[in-house]
């Protein structure tokens, strides 16, 4: 009906109002709350905080360590006891200061607590801070009024005197004069026989003796009669005076009237009574960490003596007669249980009966009172309450709740239980106030450590279909959501595609292929794509864009955030519940900032998929380009034996003899097909390399044997340069663990190119032990030298030395690069110095063989 939808829509509203000022209530509040990291500066601090110390925006203070709002001997405490407690216990509570900015302080009640992620590491370092200078104030008031009072007291004449151990008088003041009606000088030497009637000074010198023999002081009351008749009460107190060796030497008494301060004492007694029940519920209150423990401490001090039960409510409105529901914080019953966190309706809350007062409201007998009737009676008898008493709770500067005191028997409230139940309520009101607070802080930090443990998981996984089912399954464990999923939006910028759920309704629904257009017009996801913001249903059964699904049948509330890097919209994150007013403007920026790094590790990990492409594609090439160089090595290796053998046997004159210009022209065949076929071997020893197939056959081997063959080989190519080549070994050479053939290729590369750069003077082979360990083979020529700029490239393929001196001696570049290659596979080293005009020096060092080889 329409009442009923109008019903529903109020509650929504109240809802979510109570909803929206909860979530305002860390802003406005009037404390100082703030958040620092785990190195003490501080990250989050409310306004309210800020204009409490004199700041005009958090902005100034955010940035700051942590002593910056102390002054040194409150960051002491601070540092020396509040932060090693919490990091203790992980709560410290205390009174302390605040630096204001105008130089004064401000006493301030400190509750510090510290908030950890699932393994243990400090996140934040939570403080909240209430000035209580007013409590203060209030305390120094109290103290002077107990004061004055002790004051009032002390002025009261009292009679002192002094007696020896007979009880002979040996002093006394003008009070006690004027009560024995006796000049001071005619007191002493005198006893209480010459002075008070025979029963009086019976009983003063038997408790003089009794107090002598015990040696310890003792006082009695009793009646006297002063000289005019008037009888007074005297409360009368006598000690021991001794000598310096413990011997005693009389008495002192001191008597005073107590005939006239009995009523005093009574009101004084309450009096003290009142400040230390009130001073016993303050205590525990400041200290309870939760609403029954504000409940039990009202209990154990301040109840009344008929089986009392205490109640805590909050109400969804300030007035409880208009209220939808009532919180039920904490409720401890005559017979001692408790039970809390519960939602009643108003009819069923027993101050109900009692509207909605700003102040003290109670009834003595609710049986017998006029002002109920029949009807209230029986409800009050159906809750066991024969007498009641509501306080009213002020809680963000409204009346948001009551405590409610009821006894099992008639009890009579006083005007003293109005004063101690108007103080506990104000207590419990900033307590439970303080509660909420750090309910609100430590949920927004547990959230914030969520969505930080969720991104710091995304950082790890790198394949999207992995990452984004992730994603989904921790956001609905973290966060208790009933379901999550998310879609990215594909190729085309007009579809939503489901790319991860959690559990198996998202599995199911991925497999089904699931996508929604991006135009749709009943779709949440679609519209906070489209919107670019974060969108809040609380009632889906209200909601007409609300896209329902029958693998998720229970979902109450739903919020789809998207998913936005660099202003490009990636896609959608979607959460829902099984409550309704699940989500609030809070969860948006909680949200917003997961589906941030989510949206980022999405790019990444796409961004890695294409370098992963890209160098799968490069491998590929490369394996391509080994296999074509082999192949086409082996294809021209094998013509060109062919040619160089025709040549040889034509140059031997096997089939007939040459003339000059014949045997010139062979010749020249003869030399550029060894050339080609040194190249052809080059290519296709690196791509052996390349490939992996390059295999050693290492042995025992003599490297002076190996040199001193190369050098003899190589001796027709320096007879017509006029240079020399020469060996300097050490003697005992120890052999090597190489491929006698591998290294002979290294020796003769590096020779190779030292006659091939050398014009005058020549080349020097040493050869000797590096250490114990190696062998070190140095080829150094006076030949043209290089440049610092052509030695760091030496080594690389098809590198070579420009300048004229490499186009007259010719080469491919590879020679260098295999050698070293082949040094490495040796494990060995080979390094090269230079200086241009002056000649080169190689050297590489080999293993020593040190037997059997696996």
């Amino acid at each position: 009906t329409l009442a009923a939808q109008v019903a529903v829509a109020v509650q929504n509203a109240r809802a979510y109002m109570q909803t929206k000022q909860q979530a305002t209530i860390i802003e406005t509040s009037r404390d100082f709350i703030s958040l620092a990291d785990p190195q003490g500066t501080i990250v989050y601090l409310n306004s309210g905080g800020a204009k409490m110390i004199g700041y005009d925006t958090p902005a100034e203070i955010i940035g700051k360590p942590i002593p910056f709002v102390h002054f040194p001997e409150d960051s002491q405490r601070v540092q020396q006891e509040g932060l090693p407690k919490a990091l203790e216990t992980g709560y410290w509570q205390g009174e302390n200061g605040l630096k204001h900015r105008d130089g004064r302080r401000i006493p301030v009640d400190q509750t510090i607590f510290v908030i950890r992620d699932d393994d243990g590491e400090i996140i934040n370092i939570a403080t909240i801070m209430t000035d209580i200078t007013e409590r203060k104030q209030a305390e120094q008031e109290r103290q002077e009024q107990l004061l004055f009072l002790q004051n009032l007291i002390d002025s009261i004449p009292d009679l002192i005197f002094y007696k020896d151990v007979d009880g002979v008088y040996l002093g006394c003041n003008k009070a006690f004069a004027a009560f024995s009606g006796l000049p001071e000088s005619q007191i002493m030497g005198k006893t209480d026989f010459d002075m008070f009637p025979p029963d009086v000074a019976a009983f003063f010198r038997e408790q003089d003796q009794i107090m002598m023999q015990q040696r310890q002081s003792r006082s009695n009351e009793e009646w006297v009669t002063y000289p005019d008749g008037t009888k007074v009460l005297l409360d009368t107190l006598k000690t021991t005076f001794t000598t310096s060796s413990g011997e005693p030497l009389g008495l002192i008494g001191i008597s005073r009237d107590i005939t006239l301060r009995q009523q005093q004492e009574e009101e004084v007694r309450l009096a003290r009574e009142e400040a230390e029940i009130l001073y016993q519920v303050s205590s525990a209150i400041n200290e309870a960490k939760t609403p029954q423990d504000i409940a039990d401490a009202i209990a154990t001090y301040a109840a009344p003596p008929s089986q009392p039960a205490i109640l805590i409510a909050t109400f969804d409105t300030g007035d409880v007669t208009t209220a939808q529901y009532v919180n039920i914080l904490a409720n401890r019953t005559s017979d001692g249980q408790t039970t809390s966190r519960l939602r009643i309706p108003p009819a069923d809350f027993v101050g109900s009966f009692m509207g909605s007062p700003d102040d003290i409201v109670y009834i003595n007998d609710t049986q017998n009172d006029p002002r109920l009737n029949e009807e209230t009676r029986i409800a009050y008898r159906a809750f066991n309450a024969e007498s009641v008493l509501t306080a009213p709770l002020e809680i963000g500067g409204r009346i948001a709740g009551a405590i409610s005191v009821t006894t099992a028997q008639v009890y009579h409230f006083t005007e003293r239980d109005v004063r101690i139940y108007r103080a506990i309520a104000e207590q419990a009101s900033a307590a439970l106030e303080r509660l909420q607070l750090i309910q609100e802080t430590q949920k927004r930090a547990d959230e914030l450590a969520t969505v930080a443990r969720v991104s710091a998981a995304t950082t790890t996984i790198l394949d999207i279909e992995e990452l984004l089912q992730a994603v989904s399954d921790l956001t609905k464990e973290s966060f208790h959501l009933y379901h999550a999923h998310i879609y990215l939006l594909d190729e085309t910028g007009k579809k939503l595609v489901l790319a991860a759920g959690a559990g198996d309704a998202g599995r199911i629904m991925k497999a089904e292929g699931r996508s929604i257009r991006l135009d749709h017009p009943n779709s949440l996801v679609a519209r906070a794509a489209r919107e670019r913001k974060g969108v809040i249903v609380n009632d889906v059964t209200l909601e007409p864009e609300f896209l329902p699904n029958p693998l998720l049948p229970l979902t109450q509330s739903e919020m789809a955030i998207p998913i936005i890097v660099a202003a490009e919209l990636i896609g959608v994150l979607d959460v829902q519940s099984e409550i309704t007013s699940r989500f609030t403007e809070e969860d948006v920026r909680i949200k917003t900032t997961l589906a941030d790094q989510v949206g980022i590790a999405i790019q990444n990990a796409r961004a890695y998929q294409v370098q992963q492409d890209a160098a799968d594609r490069l491998r590929e090439v490369d394996r391509l380009k080994s296999q074509f160089l082999a192949n086409m090595s082996h294809e021209l290796r094998t013509p060109l034996n062919s040619i160089i053998g025709y040549a040889e046997v034509m140059l031997d004159g096997i089939d007939g003899e040459l003339t000059d210009d014949a045997i010139e022209d062979v010749q020249a065949i003869h030399s550029g097909g060894k050339h080609l076929l040194s190249i052809i071997n080059d290519i296709l020893d690196l791509a052996k390399i390349d490939a992996g197939q390059m295999f050693m056959d290492r042995q025992e081997t003599d490297l002076s044997k190996i040199v001193e063959e190369v050098v003899h080989t190589c001796q027709i190519l320096i007879k017509d340069k006029g240079i020399y080549l020469e060996i300097d070994r050490q003697s005992e050479i120890p052999p090597v663990y190489g491929d006698p053939v591998r290294l002979r290729q290294i020796v003769t590369n590096l020779v190779n190119n030292a006659i091939k750069f050398t014009e005058k003077g020549g080349i020097t082979i040493s050869i000797g032990r590096q250490d114990d360990q190696q062998v070190c083979v140095t080829v150094k020529d006076t030949g043209i030298g290089m440049s610092q700029k052509d030695l760091n490239v030496i080594f690389e393929r098809f590198r070579q030395v420009d300048g004229s001196a490499t186009r007259r001696a010719g080469g491919t570049g590879l020679g260098l690069a295999i050698t070293r290659q082949l040094v490495q596979m040796h494990d060995g080293d080979i390094h090269v110095s230079s200086v241009l005009g002056e000649g080169s020096t190689f050297s590489f060092t080999l293993p020593v063989y040190e037997g059997q080889k696996v």
